[in-house]
């Protein structure tokens, strides 16, 4: 009765674990991809930004 109740226990560790760490990477993937999506933001706001302050600066 024991062993079996220590192999079910310990099948129920491992899965919630897995499940644990799949919910965990799919939270880290999902990060980076915000990151990367943050960066190419950036590469496209940027130039926009810097070309507006220097028209600004001319024609102010």
């Amino acid at each position: 009765m024991s062993l079996h109740f220590s192999s079910a226990f310990l099948l129920v560790c491992v899965s919630l674990s897995l499940c644990f760490f799949s919910v965990l990477r799919l939270w880290y993937f999902d990060f980076l991809w915000l990151l990367g999506f943050l960066d190419s933001l950036e590469i496209i706001v940027t130039p926009r930004l810097l070309i507006f302050c220097v028209m600004r600066e001319f024609m102010g």
